[in-house]
């Protein structure tokens, strides 16, 4: 039978208490009243939506959230800063293209089913800090977007990315260096061989269409980071929040395609483990629906 515990002897101290951490804890222990996180809704998150269309208000919110999942926890490494390392291992996940036969390339048919998981992560983060947030897409196909956004210029963070990536990165951006500006990417007139998104779009095979779309935005990167920028390394890019939004409008362009006459019924070639969308369970039936994933676009 437990016995209750003595009482303290005189002139002893009382027995430690757990001291609150945070504000919210002193506020319970002082009055009783628990704040918590709002209760969850049942609620669709909003569309994404274009970076331009915005308000003041998002634009902040978006900003307050990568700030917030940029905190660093007590080994350092902060939730964003272990989300962009699963992009510096490209050995592991095999989610861009690296030469050969497209139609038997992995990572010519990975890339865009995995990187829409990869946004999907990014957004459930950003969505624990508020439930209402989306990544917004940056629709470098509008000629008034084919420039860094104004409210994301000066928002440049510095993230500790661990192995494999290179560790504390701060967002540098050398957009148009290269000497092509973005109206020559979608116009197909940086190199004769690569194509238009024009072309890109009217194809009817998603094998053509993957491998186009990536060139398009494997220029889009270059454009941002030039030679020196953090768009322009695999380890890195996700350290930039235009990152997000480029793919965005990438998934964003692929959904378009998947609903139009030509990409009715393409599907990427993958089988076995080239199937799953590692390092998370998803595979590419998973991907196919962007409603799976609970967003639609605007």
């Amino acid at each position: 039978m437990n016995q209750p515990a003595p009482p303290p002897t005189p002139g002893m101290a009382p027995p430690a208490m757990d001291m609150p951490t945070t504000f919210a804890g002193l506020l319970q222990a002082r009055t009783g009243v628990v704040i918590g996180p709002p209760a969850p809704t049942a609620a669709a998150p909003p569309p994404r939506v274009d970076q331009a269309a915005l308000s003041d208000t998002d634009k902040q919110r978006f900003i307050d959230a990568v700030d917030a999942l940029n905190l660093p926890d007590q080994t350092g490494i902060s939730a964003f800063g272990r989300l962009a390392a699963i992009h510096a291992d490209m050995s592991a996940h095999r989610m861009h293209a690296m030469g050969g036969d497209p139609a038997t390339d992995p990572g010519q048919q990975r890339f865009l089913p995995w990187h829409r998981v990869y946004l999907f992560e990014f957004e459930q983060l950003l969505q624990t800090v508020h439930p209402e947030i989306t990544i917004p897409y940056w629709d470098w196909t509008n000629p008034d977007e084919q420039a860094v956004p104004d409210w994301l210029v000066g928002v440049r963070p510095t993230v500790n990315i661990p192995r494999p990536g290179p560790g504390r990165v701060t967002v540098t951006r050398f957009p148009g260096t290269q000497g092509f500006d973005l109206a020559a990417v979608i116009s197909g007139n940086v190199d004769p061989a690569l194509p238009a998104l024009a072309d890109v779009e009217q194809t009817a095979d998603f094998t053509t269409f993957a491998s186009g779309l990536e060139s398009i935005h494997d220029l889009v990167h270059v454009w941002v980071g030039g030679q020196r920028g953090t768009m322009s390394f695999l380890d890195r890019a996700p350290a930039d929040p235009l990152f997000w939004m480029h793919h965005a409008n990438i998934d964003r362009l692929w959904w378009q395609w998947h609903n139009s006459a030509q990409g009715q019924g393409q599907i990427p070639n993958l089988q076995g483990a080239d199937a799953i969308m590692d390092p998370w369970a998803f595979t590419e039936t998973d991907t196919r629906d962007i409603a799976a994933f609970h967003y639609t676009y605007a």
